[in-house]
């Protein structure tokens, strides 16, 4: 989605509220969100997997990008129920400006979610050194042949990197 961000100083932009839930019911039911977050002055965006049926699955991508004021608070929640259930959640983040992302996840495994799986990603890159990235992940599980997994990583570009694209056109 593009929203208008505000001016220059942040101001007047567009507020995006999302909240979208569904629940895979059958066996080997999908859900699969794709997201990509590029304009307005705040996003909060939750999408939410309930993954009832055996063998379903659930997939979350996203990508923001923001800039000078915005903020993008983004994530899913990834709720296991059903026997051999799986997710995947992959989120990227770049921030540059005096912007700030965050990922902000639940990954929940029910006692009856038996040998359910999730693997989870979070990258984030920053360009300029007044910008933030920010990841939260909630897990829980309840169940002990549930296999949960979380990586994260945030890196910023140099300036030496910066001046090598601005040389080549990109920036």
């Amino acid at each position: 989605q593009n929203w208008y961000p505000g001016d220059e100083n942040g101001k007047g932009g567009i507020y995006n509220f999302v909240t979208k839930r569904g629940v895979c019911r059958g066996d080997r039911a999908k859900i699969s969100w794709t997201q990509v977050e590029t304009g307005s002055a705040i996003t909060w965006k939750y999408p939410s997997c309930v993954l009832r049926g055996k063998d379903s699955v659930g997939e979350f991508y996203s990508v923001a990008l923001t800039n000078n004021h915005q903020q993008a608070d983004t994530g899913t929640k990834m709720i296991h129920i059903g026997e051999g259930s799986r997710s995947t959640i992959i989120s990227k983040g770049i921030s540059a400006g005096l912007s700030q992302n965050c990922y902000r996840g639940l990954v929940h495994m029910q006692p009856t979610a038996e040998n359910a799986r999730n693997f989870t990603q979070c990258d984030s890159l920053l360009i300029g050194d007044k910008c933030g990235a920010h990841t939260v992940p909630y897990i829980v599980s309840r169940n002990p042949s549930a296999k949960i997994e979380h990586e994260a990583t945030t890196s910023r570009i140099s300036e030496d990197q910066m001046f090598y694209c601005l040389q080549r056109g990109i920036g």
